[in-house]
């Protein structure tokens, strides 16, 4: 959680400040104007994919989503 925290502080998503009444914790506070600099960028991603989606008929799309079940069922590790 710490490499995620400090991935995020350096790039201005998150700012992390002492908790007043623990010393081994601090608080996380998230930076809106980066929040919404990343909105635009899921926005054009969420249409460019509806787009793709779009072009498959619901059989094909249903076919998609059974096999991404059964991989998910199956356990296997896609790391």
């Amino acid at each position: 959680m710490t490499v995620v925290l400090d991935r995020l502080e350096r790039d201005g998503y998150v700012k992390r400040k002492a908790n007043p009444a623990d010393r081994r914790s601090c608080i996380v506070h998230l930076i809106l104007e980066s929040l919404r600099q990343l909105e635009g960028v899921y926005k054009s991603k969420g249409d460019m994919l509806a787009g793709v989606i779009e072009r498959y008929s619901d059989r094909d799309l249903r076919l998609l989503i059974e096999f991404f079940e059964r991989i998910n069922d199956s356990g296997v590790d896609a790391a």
